[in-house]
């Protein structure tokens, strides 16, 4: 089953459904005047436009209209791929989207929105209302920014907050408005394109008369709902590796696609075999699981990953294969420097949460959510993957290595082709609480004791310091404290910080018990060749020879 959506500008409309649209908007408009008229709301209308002066309504008209036409570039910029450039039908969405939020109360005008993308464009009823979502919560940054500029009385610290933010926007903006949109005027979807006509064939980045040292390569790709992307992918990867000098294969993971996607895989796998494997899993299991089932299946020592959807470039595993063989590192991850997607649900989210990893973790890097990344097999196998460690793969792996180990290299992004993105407005709530938790793993996954432990002693000295100074007032100054809500606080806290050690203990017991249970070590050493037969040992020149002591006579 395809992917591919039919555009209603493709689609052919009778004349007579046409004329039928326009008597209809005709006869609704003017029983909207009728009504107005006879309800004696016309004269309330007119007196209310007649109070204006025309100056003042001329510039309220144009600032409208210039407010529109920014909210169109928005709805185009996240929607790129599905308006595919027709401004005209965006800028009447955004018209009507306003007018009935006016009409309808209780902002239930607010729906029309989702519900005309998908009329229009085929865009999904919670795609939409989730862009619709981070619309408003732009719009309200927009305003508490406006508002501290203009407050009177604010105080200076938040007055100057608010032009700082002012002056980022500025600078993004134009950087958003260089970046290559690919806004035409035609109406086409442009999925008929496919990956041998898109996508150019680059020079190789290899440094010239580069010698790749000797490694076994595995490409793990996850894939869900790629049906249309599994061939051209394949195409793609041979024509960057056919000159690939050491011996490479890929991995095919299905993540329980609906459509054609595991069909394909099984087809391709038989054509190209036995270099192409092919894994099925029963059902999603989401992409941190569809990957931790890639690397299992490897067999390489060295493993790079990479998205099935034609977005990550495969002509950059060479290069950055390269660079972690010469430079002695176990991680180097892409960095979409040029990304091809929507600035305000994508990028701008992306910076944000890459700079917020970056503080936590302290893996300096530009683009944690690039899954084109190249790993030492050694490291990347002492590492297991579960719930949303997808994205944090580099800082779980500075668990076991250290951060100079792991670097980044700039890669090509292309705009995806076929297909639908995964990904939405919930990943990026998601990747905060991801956050916590893998702050908490990285810190304490072996020593959670001292987590509990330390909370347990901040309180219990809390604690035991109120208790003190009550004891100090009643024995020496014979104040009565049995009615002051310090001695309840001062026991709370004493207690709660036994609580918080013993609850140490315990995490310090079953952190014990997992690892040993899993066989999980401390540390990962690197492979070294094993000694052979007779070979690590010293041993002396000649056997040492004991003499038995005489026996004495009686």
């Amino acid at each position: 089953m395809s992917n591919h959506r039919i555009s209603r500008s493709n689609v052919a409309v009778a004349p007579s459904e046409n004329w039928l649209k326009r008597a209809i908007s005709i006869i609704v408009t003017l029983a909207l005047l009728a009504w107005l008229a006879s309800d004696q709301r016309w004269k309330m209308v007119g007196d209310a436009f007649a109070s204006i002066t025309p100056g003042a309504f001329v510039a309220v008209a144009a600032a409208l209209f210039v407010t529109y036409v920014l909210r169109a570039l928005r709805v185009c910029d996240e929607f790129r791929d599905d308006v595919n450039g027709r401004f005209g039908a965006t800028l009447r969405i955004i018209l009507i989207h306003n007018a009935m939020i006016n009409i309808v109360p209780f902002r239930g005008g607010e729906t029309a929105f989702p519900i005309l993308l998908r009329q229009v464009f085929g865009v999904s009823i919670v795609r939409a209302g989730a862009s619709l979502l981070w619309f408003r919560l732009q719009d309200a940054f927009v305003v508490g920014v406006l508002a501290c500029l203009v407050w009177p009385g604010l105080h200076p610290a938040l007055r100057v907050a608010g032009i700082a933010a002012l002056i980022a926007a500025a600078w993004y903006l134009p950087r958003w408005a260089r970046a290559p949109h690919n806004w035409t005027a035609g109406g086409g979807t442009g999925k008929e394109m496919t990956a041998m006509n898109v996508l150019p064939i680059p020079a190789s980045g290899l440094p010239e008369g580069a010698v790749m040292p000797e490694h076994k390569l595995s490409i793990v790709i996850p894939m869900y709902n790629e049906a249309d992307n599994v061939e051209p992918l394949l195409v793609r990867i041979h024509q960057a590796m056919e000159n690939y000098s050491q011996p490479w294969e890929v991995v095919l993971v299905d993540d329980g696609s609906t459509d054609a996607t595991p069909a394909e895989i099984r087809r391709l796998a038989a054509q190209y075999r036995p270099h192409v494997h092919g894994v099925e899993l029963v059902r999603n299991y989401k992409q941190t699981a569809a990957m931790q089932a890639g690397l299992d299946a490897a067999r390489g020592d060295v493993i790079a990953t990479l998205d099935g959807d034609l977005q990550n470039d495969p002509f950059d595993i060479p290069r950055m294969v390269y660079r972690l063989l010469t430079e002695d590192l176990d991680l180097v991850a892409g960095w979409r420097k040029n990304r091809q997607e929507g600035f305000w649900m994508r990028r701008l989210p992306s910076r944000i949460a890459n700079r917020l990893i970056a503080r936590v973790t302290g893996v300096r890097l530009n683009d944690y959510g690039c899954s084109l990344k190249v790993f030492r097999g050694s490291v990347i196998r002492s590492v297991r993957l579960y719930g949303e460690m997808h994205r944090f793969i580099p800082a779980w792996l500075a668990t076991v290595t250290t951060p100079r180990r792991i670097s980044e290299e700039v890669v090509t992004h292309h705009a995806r082709i076929h297909g639908q993105s995964k990904y939405g407005i919930s990943r990026t709530f998601r990747v905060v609480l991801d956050l916590v938790f893998m702050f908490f793993f990285m810190r304490y996954r072996t020593r959670p004791g001292h987590f509990f432990g330390g909370i347990g002693i901040v309180l219990g000295v809390i604690g035991s310091l109120i208790l003190a100074y009550l004891f100090a007032i009643k024995v020496f100054w014979g104040q009565a404290i049995g009615t002051r809500p310090m001695l309840i606080t001062g026991f709370f806290l004493v207690i709660a910080g036994l609580q918080a050690v013993t609850s140490g203990v315990l995490a310090e017991m079953l952190s014990r018990i997992y690892l040993e249970a899993n066989g999980t070590l401390a540390y990962v050493a690197r492979p070294q060749p094993a000694p052979g037969e007779g070979d690590g040992w010293q041993w002396p020149s000649k056997p040492a020879v004991v003499e038995k002591p005489k026996a004495r006579r009686k």
